[in-house]
């Protein structure tokens, strides 16, 4: 079992106390043989790991962008809220590949820049008309050990003006 207990210099330690009864030959019992192990540095570090894990949701949840993860056969492994909400008409996401919530990108700019960005291992950054949502999206994709964390964000307003300073 785990457990906290204190230290002779007051400080607390985490340890596993593994361990096992011992009977004497006519079944009367003994006592326990066992060992401690100080998990201490271990315990700190899977409590600073989730502190930044928090800290790092946090981030993802109040950017303005939609972030998704996949892994690297584009599965969707992580949707923040804006993400979620953009593509909830596409019904479950979590656990679905891309190229099952747009069929028509398949062989398209979004999957050819997404392969790249594996393939070199490297960020892919462009700007692309997509269909299915019927608005132009800038896109920055960053590979990861599990594959790729997707930041988009709707830029048709700025598209559209563009064009109108153009024409003008």
């Amino acid at each position: 079992s785990e457990y906290r207990l204190r230290h002779v210099s007051g400080s607390w330690l985490w340890v596993i106390d593994a361990g096992e009864p011992r009977f004497r030959p006519d079944g009367a019992f003994i006592g326990y043989v066992g060992t401690v192990l100080d998990i201490t540095e271990r315990r700190l570090a899977e409590a600073e790991a989730q502190r930044a894990a928090a800290r790092l949701s946090t981030v993802l949840e109040s950017t303005t962008d939609c972030v998704i993860g996949v892994d690297r056969v584009g599965q969707i492994t992580y949707l923040n809220l804006n993400a979620e909400i953009k593509l909830e008409p596409f019904g479950p996401r979590l656990g679905k590949k891309l190229s099952e919530l747009f069929p028509e990108e398949r062989g398209g700019v979004f999957s050819q820049r997404f392969a790249e960005a594996l393939a070199v291992q490297s960020t892919v950054s462009f700007e692309s008309y997509l269909p299915a949502l019927d608005e132009w999206l800038e896109i920055h994709a960053y590979p990861t050990s599990e594959g790729l964390s997707l930041f988009f964000r709707n830029i048709t307003e700025r598209r559209q003006a563009d064009q109108e300073r153009l024409i003008a």
